[in-house]
């Protein structure tokens, strides 16, 4: 199989596309509706570790955990919009915006819709339930602006 590199997707696709034209960040953490923990991530990761950011400090007894809620943000920056959509549709894109999750150890694979329509350029907050069922290792988390209807018209 023959590998392509991103130019080539971006020259060859039927559509326009922007490979890092989000703002995603990931903040803290909250293990169980507990007070919020700071994630000590570096700009822009979207792989996280849940097994170190869950371990125990020195002294602490484990403690057995259900669920896991991310916090951050995810900012659509206006030049995207206007990357991504023609002139007549950026006052109302026809997008949704989502963060897909997966973890490679459980094979598991989901999505959570932010916005429904994208109704403009902005910042939007974030909070990511996990459940400890679903989740081994390590969770991969990665934004979409996705189109929701068919362009009709000339210049497509």
């Amino acid at each position: 199989m023959t590998r392509r590199s991103q130019r080539h997707r971006s020259t060859a696709l039927p559509f326009a596309y922007r490979e890092s034209g989000l703002d995603f960040d990931l903040e803290g953490y909250s293990v169980d509706g507990k007070k919020p923990v700071d994630l000590d991530l570096k700009a822009g990761q979207k792989d996280i570790d849940l097994v170190s950011a869950l371990e125990p400090e020195d002294g602490e007894e484990p403690s057995d955990w259900e669920k896991v809620v991310l916090y951050g943000s995810l900012k659509v920056p206006e030049e995207t919009i206007e990357n991504v959509f023609p002139e007549e549709e950026r006052q109302n894109p026809p997008a949704k915006l989502y963060v897909t999750l997966r973890c490679h150890e459980t094979i598991y694979r989901d999505r959570k819709i932010l916005a429904d329509p994208v109704a403009e350029p902005g910042e939007h907050e974030v909070a990511i339930v996990l459940y400890k069922e679903d989740i081994r290792g390590t969770v991969e988390l990665r934004p979409y602006l996705v189109r929701t209807e068919d362009r009709s018209g000339e210049g497509r």
